[in-house]
């Protein structure tokens, strides 16, 4: 997982406390997935990015990561790589939960389906793996470098069907949503996120009593001034970058 140096380093929102499951979880345990989506941050189109842990650490314990053109041993070397590795940290236990993911019954839509053979999109299924990992902080390293404790859950797979199965199909929704550099062209995603028009947007903004309270926006190219989704235009933070900036915004109805 790499970290972008960004100009600021202030978190804008308070640390909250460790959820009660993540401060007993162990490798023995079975994916605790209601507790781990509960105020978790959903990342579709993610590559290996590690900006919204280094600016949502401590408010946001549990980290769900999708994207489909990254392989499963990507993520994994990633995790145990010195150079790649999240500072501070150690891997408590990381294990595959491919099989605890997709609810059962639970089927991609008609219409992601033929956008990505439209798109001729090289992905075996919508939803291919799932890997969770449990960091823990090192000794050494105090609470204002992050969380005693952080879940990651990645998942390769296609943003919009990841959306559906873990949070639509069980009545969720992330406190955080992450649009960040993932357009068509050279995201690899064959529809836009950002477009409050299309696919993502439609599933994530159907139900009003089951939405993200924040959207974190932004690329490495070019000035946001704006959230991409016009539901959330109160500007919470902004962190500028040397080619680019990233915006968190709050949903205020």
């Amino acid at each position: 997982m790499s970290i972008r140096l960004l100009d600021h380093m202030t978190k804008p929102l308070l640390p909250r406390s460790e959820p009660e499951w993540l401060s007993n979880v162990s490798d023995f345990d079975e994916l605790p997935i209601m507790d781990l989506l509960q105020d978790s941050l959903f990342y579709p189109a993610c590559g290996r990015d590690g900006d919204p842990v280094r600016y949502l650490g401590g408010f946001v314990h549990s980290f769900v990561y999708a994207d489909y053109s990254v392989p499963i041993e990507e993520i994994t070397s990633s995790l145990f790589s010195p150079e790649f590795g999240l500072k501070g940290y150690r891997i408590l236990f990381c294990k595959d939960v491919s099989n605890s993911i997709i609810p059962r019954g639970w089927h991609p839509s008609k219409e992601v389906i033929k956008g990505m053979r439209l798109a001729r999109v090289q992905a075996c299924a919508p939803l291919q793996y799932g890997l969770w990992a449990v960091l823990e902080r090192l000794d050494g390293f105090g609470l204002e470098h992050g969380p005693n404790r952080m879940s990651f859950l990645f998942i390769g797979g296609e943003g919009v069907s990841a959306y559906q199965a873990l949070y639509k199909e069980r009545g969720l929704a992330p406190i955080v949503l992450a649009i960040i550099q993932c357009g068509i062209a050279f995201g690899n995603a064959y529809t836009d996120f950002a477009n409050p028009e299309e696919g993502l947007a439609a599933a994530v903004l159907e139900d009003i009593h089951q939405r993200p309270q924040f959207l974190l926006h932004g690329g490495w190219y070019g000035s946001y001034e704006h959230s991409c989704w016009p539901d959330y235009s109160y500007k919470v933070a902004r962190w500028r970058a040397a080619q680019g900036e990233l915006g968190l915004w709050w949903r205020p109805h």
